[in-house]
């Protein structure tokens, strides 16, 4: 594949609405001045929602507050929303780190927390 896999918030929102294809590759060479990195041409298509959720906006705020401190564990990025116990039970593992997250997984944080009134503390009234 031509993508490096490397997630970040951006990615995980990007995969939830949009189909990547990655398409060529682009010389360094073709851009004045010249980057340090090779570029890639992308088709961007939206695609028909893999995973269901609630609410939007509790998406993007689990993902937000789960990127926050890239290298900490989710446990630690989450521990205002969810308890460690409330991971597991969903069988997230909370020692992961969010890049270790998959999008379905984020998705349902995020349905749990609309569906189950299934929150902690201030982020989420419902």
């Amino acid at each position: 594949m031509l993508i490096k896999k490397k997630k970040g918030r951006l990615n995980i929102i990007i995969k939830y609405y949009l189909n990547i294809q990655p398409l060529f590759k682009i010389s360094k060479n073709a851009f004045i001045p010249k980057p340090k990195i090779e570029s890639i041409f992308l088709i961007l298509k939206p695609c028909k929602k893999k995973y269901f959720v609630n609410n939007i906006n509790n998406l993007k705020l689990i993902v937000k507050e789960s990127f926050k401190q890239c290298r900490k564990k989710i446990k630690n990025n989450l521990k205002n929303i969810f308890t460690i116990k409330q991971l597991e039970l969903i069988q997230i593992n909370p020692n992961y780190r969010a890049e270790n997250i998959l999008l379905s997984e984020f998705c349902i944080m995020s349905n749990l927390i609309t569906i189950n009134n299934f929150y902690k503390n201030k982020y989420f009234k419902i």
